[in-house]
């Protein structure tokens, strides 16, 4: 298992019977969004490498045939997951982040179990 680490998935029927949570895994929607996340921590598989998205031609170069032909293309495949879904997704190779919300878990643990039993926490 490696920690901190993500990619997108389409949400299915077999993929929700594969993912189960267990008690002691936090869980939970991003403070970043998912545009944010692909402008912060998004690389491409570009020649068997991992290279950043630096640039709108990395992407015309591995992607135009489907369509996609800048970072602003790229987002709303992944987002939506609509045509070309499965090529955008493929490009995009698995991003890590810092862990940067473990300072709050604790609380954010409760707040999360107050919402699963229908207490609204804001």
């Amino acid at each position: 298992m490696v920690v901190f680490h993500g990619t997108f998935a389409k949400l299915d029927k077999a993929s929700s019977d594969t993912l189960t949570v267990e008690p002691y895994i936090a869980w939970g929607y991003p403070k970043l969004t998912q545009p944010q996340v692909i402008y912060k921590h998004g690389c491409g598989e570009i020649s068997k490498k991992r290279t950043p998205l630096t640039d709108n031609p990395l992407i015309a170069r591995s992607l135009g045939k489907y369509g996609i032909i800048s970072v602003e293309n790229l987002i709303p495949k992944t987002y939506t997951v609509g045509k070309s879904f499965k090529e955008a997704n493929n490009f995009l190779v698995i991003f890590s982040t810092t862990g940067y919300f473990l300072k709050g878990l604790y609380s954010w643990n409760i707040a999360a179990s107050r919402q699963a039993d229908g207490i609204l926490v804001e």
